[in-house]
Parts: structure tokens; C-alpha cells; sequence
């Protein structure tokens, strides 16, 4: 408890108050058998203590499970979020095709409904959809399901249409994943985690999960966030191939490509076709870092626009844990309402914000050699395209922060809202509980994206939602729709 009470920015809120959490935290001590529990039985007392935080952010996960490692064994269906629930997106039993689109019904006897009331109590989201993401995972995890619906055989899965199927636990590795046909041939992100192409006289941008990119552990190795380059750097160039890892930090940073060459690389082709249209496709993007909103951002309207984006603030409390995971380079432990207090005067005299966002895009440069290296305009000047930007319900942490810095800067929004909100606990040091290896994250910044409207804080709405089709693409055929009308 020590690092959620020492590094949350609120770990309390969740729980009505202070008095509410130590209750829990109470009530899941004196729930401990007297002889001790499994490593799993103790993982099922601890889930609901972290899901009472409400912050997608901090996890708890098993000893042995790496946190973005899927389970040893599934139950070969994997399913989509959108504003009616569950549906099957892909299977990987040729038996279990005519599932596709398909909707949940029940698990196990238990219906929809009960299973994410029982989502809630098992993980941390920040909103409904992100309960519902929550629930899309869980159902491919056989010791979730049998915490959701009983741990009882056979699993069987009533879906509409096509009625009660039998499910059974096995490893998928090396199996055809199956989906229905896209209309339209993209680009697959890699693990780089930016990808790029023309389609026709329209720029199109898949961003991935945001830690495949040089420019973040450079900002990581500035920063002195030490767990990161040591446990994420040496992940990225083993997912990228680099054999053999070199041995020092900044030769293995520099193994990493960067996202101003790749998305420079998109600029300079939508400058020479002319192009002033993009779609930025965020579906199923998990985060990472968020440098690479600023890129973007720098990259397609240049400087001066993003001197007048009011970005909201954070509220950090700095702690112990932030300073043993940061290189020692904390303030003074506690809050720091500085942000706050600049953007208070910045509603009044907009000067203010533009002299805060100037510090800020030098403080990026200072710590990015990448960034700093890199022209801002590559085509003269700034392209400043009309944007679409695809979202889903698996669009988290820095790719909802994407989706935010376009938007400020006069993007439309398209498809599914995202499980992160807007007004969120963000940020990330880890943990591992010594004694009993299970392990996870807790945030530690306060982020208000919308501080003056907390509804709009709760749930990102895009502008167009997503409409039905069989095409997994479809969203992406909406934004072009939407580019074509606006041209």
C-alpha cells in the first residue's frame, strides 16, 4: 500500500475518502485465510482493492506476466468495443468463422450485463468504455473468466447470432488469426509503431504502441527515467530485430528510428502529391510515450500554432517511488500546483500560455536531439492539413493524448470513444510487491485535458460515431468520407 498511498495523485477518491479506502484496504487483510493464499488467491484479494482506485493507469498483474504479455492460453476469440457492447472481431478456430460480428450475450450462464457490473470490480477503468475493454481482454484470459463467471467447465459462450459454442483453453500461438476482409489495403505499424502510406491524394498515419521511437528514450535518458530505458529501451530492439543489443544506453538509443523520419517522411509525400488531407488512425493504440503528439503536431502546422493550444495542465505529487525511479531528479516531495496556477493566468492573458508553450517545446528539443535536429517545416512551410482521426475503444494513454493536440489544432474525431478520459490519472512508475511477486504500475500525475468541463473530461465523443458495416476498416472509410466532403 505504501507506493498507491506515497504515488497516487488521489489514491482515495475512488473510495469515497480516506476513510473509505483504509476500510478496503482493511477489510482485504482480514479476507487473507489464516493459512495463507495461493500466489493466484491472493491476486484475486488484491484486484479489487486496485480497481477501487478507478484509474486505468495503475494495474496490478500475476508475478510471472510481463505487462503488455498476453495469457499462456486462450480462449481463441477476440472482441471489439463500440456503444452496444461485445462482438467478435477474430477467432482462430476455422470452426468458429461464422462467429465474426457476432454479439456477447453470456458466459458461463452469466449475461453481458452481470459480467461487466463484475468487470468493475475486478480492474480499474476510467470510464464505461474502458470497463468494456477491460471485459474484451478478460475474455481472453481463462483465470479472469473463470473469476467472472465461475470456475466451472466447459466455458461456453452464447453469442447472437449464433447461440451457446463451447470454448476451450489452449495455446493460439502460430494459428491464423481470422477476420472478415477490410475494404482497404493499410499499412501494419510494426515495431516501430508508426506506419505510413498514400492512399490515393489522401495521407494516411497508423500509429501503434508509442515506445518504438527514438525521440521518447531520448526524452527518457534526459528525464533519467532509469526503469524505462531499462526494461523498455532493450523490449523495443529486441521487437525491432537489433541483434546484437549494443551495449551502451545512447548507442542503443540511437538503434531506435525516429518518429520526425517517418512522419517527415509522410509530410514530404503529401507536399509533393499536394495532398492537404490526412487521416490519423489511433484504433488499438495503447500508448506509450506522448512526445510524438508534439512531433506530429510541429511536423504538420509548425511552431507558431501550437504556441495558442491550451493543453490543460497537470498536477504531479512527487514521492519517494518517483524519485528512486526517475534518477533521484525529484523536487521537494508533495504537489506541485505550478501548472495549474500558470494556466489560471493564462484564461486571462493568453500571452502567458504562449510564453508557457514556448518553454515547453524548447524544454522538448533540449532533451531530444532527434527533435531538435529536425526541420519544423519541410515543405517551406507549414503543410496544416484537414484531419480525420480515427479512434476506438483500445485508443489509451498517449494515443488519446494524439487525438487531443489534433483536435486543439482543428481535427475531426471519428469512430469508437476511447477507454482513457480526458481528465485522468496518467503517468506510470512500477512496482513489484516483494514478497509475493505480483506487480504493475500506479500513476502519478493528475492530467486535465479539459479542466473547466468535467463532462467533456469523462468521455472523449468524437464527432461522427461509428457506423455499422462489416468492414473492420469501416471507421477509416468514414474519415476519408468526411475529408471528401470537406476538400
Amino acid at each position: 500500500m505504501r507506493s498507491l498511498v506515497d504515488s497516487h495523485p488521489d489514491p482515495y477518491a475512488g473510495f469515497g475518502g480516506v476513510i473509505g479506502f483504509w476500510r478496503r484496504v482493511a477489510e482485504t487483510r482480514d479476507a487473507l485465510p489464516d493459512g495463507g493464499a495461493t500466489a493466484a488467491g491472493f491476486l484475486s484479494l488484491l484486484r479489487p482493492l486496485v480497481a477501487g482506485v478507478r484509474d486505468a493507469h495503475t494495474t496490478i498483474l500475476p508475478a510471472n506476466r510481463a505487462y503488455d504479455a498476453e495469457p499462456a492460453a486462450s480462449l481463441g476469440l477476440e472482441w471489439d468495443v463500440d456503444a452496444d457492447g461485445l462482438h467478435v472481431a477474430a477467432a482462430y478456430e476455422e470452426g468458429n468463422r461464422g462467429l465474426l460480428g457476432a454479439r456477447l450475450r453470456a458466459v458461463k450462464g452469466v449475461p453481458a450485463g452481470r459480467l461487466a457490473d463484475r468487470m468493475r470490480e475486478l480492474t480499474a477503468r476510467d470510464n464505461e468504455y474502458g470497463n468494456l475493454v477491460n471485459l474484451a481482454r478478460a475474455l481472453r484470459d481463462p483465470a479472469l473468466v473463470a473469476e467472472l463467471a465461475g470456475d466451472t467447465d466447459p466455458v461456453v459462450v452464447a453469442v447472437e447470432p449464433g447461440g451457446s459454442v463451447p470454448l476451450t483453453p489452449r495455446r493460439w500461438a502460430g494459428s491464423a488469426r481470422i477476420a472478415r476482409p477490410s475494404t482497404l489495403d493499410l499499412p501494419a505499424v510494426g515495431p516501430h509503431g508508426i506506419a505510413w502510406r498514400m492512399l490515393d491524394d489522401v495521407g494516411y498515419l497508423r500509429f501503434g504502441r508509442l515506445l518504438g521511437y527514438r525521440e521518447a528514450f531520448e526524452y527518457a535518458r534526459a528525464a533519467g527515467i532509469r526503469w524505462l530505458l531499462a526494461e523498455r529501451l532493450p523490449d523495443t530492439l529486441r521487437r525491432l530485430g537489433t541483434d546484437p543489443i549494443p551495449s551502451t544506453v545512447d548507442d542503443q538509443i540511437a538503434a531506435v528510428p525516429t518518429a520526425c523520419g517517418t512522419i517527415g517522411a509522410l509530410v514530404s509525400a503529401m507536399a509533393a502529391a499536394g495532398s492537404r488531407r490526412l487521416v490519423v488512425d489511433l484504433r488499438h493504440c495503447p500508448g506509450g510515450n506522448s512526445l510524438v503528439a508534439t512531433v506530429l503536431a510541429l511536423l504538420l502546422y509548425g511552431r507558431d500554432a501550437l504556441l495558442d493550444v491550451d493543453e490543460g495542465y497537470q498536477i504531479p505529487p512527487y514521492s519517494p517511488l518517483y524519485a528512486a525511479t526517475h534518477d533521484g531528479r525529484s523536487p521537494a516531495y508533495g504537489y506541485d500546483f505550478g501548472a495549474e496556477r500558470d494556466w489560471l493566468r493564462a484564461r486571462a492573458d493568453p500571452a502567458v500560455r504562449r510564453r508557457r508553450n514556448a518553454a515547453g517545446l524548447a524544454e522538448l528539443r533540449d532533451a531530444s536531439p532527434s527533435l531538435a535536429a529536425y526541420p519544423e517545416s519541410l515543405a517551406g512551410q507549414p503543410l496544416r492539413p484537414t484531419v480525420a482521426v480515427v479512434v476506438d475503444a483500445f485508443t489509451f494513454s498517449a494515443g488519446v493524448d494524439i487525438a487531443l493536440m489534433v483536435l486543439r489544432l482543428g481535427a475531426t474525431l471519428v469512430g469508437v470513444p476511447p477507454a482513457r478520459a480526458p481528465n485522468c490519472f496518467i503517468d506510470t512508475v512500477p512496482y513489484r510487491l516483494d514478497h509475493t511477486g505480483p506487480h504493475g504500475t500506479v500513476s502519478f500525475r493528475y492530467s486535465l485535458a479539459f479542466p473547466a468541463d468535467p463532462a467533456r473530461g469523462r468521455v472523449l465523443t468524437p464527432h461522427h460515431a461509428k457506423e455499422a458495416g462489416n468492414d473492420p476498416d469501416g471507421t477509416v472509410r468514414q474519415a476519408l468520407r468526411h475529408l471528401a466532403r470537406s476538400a
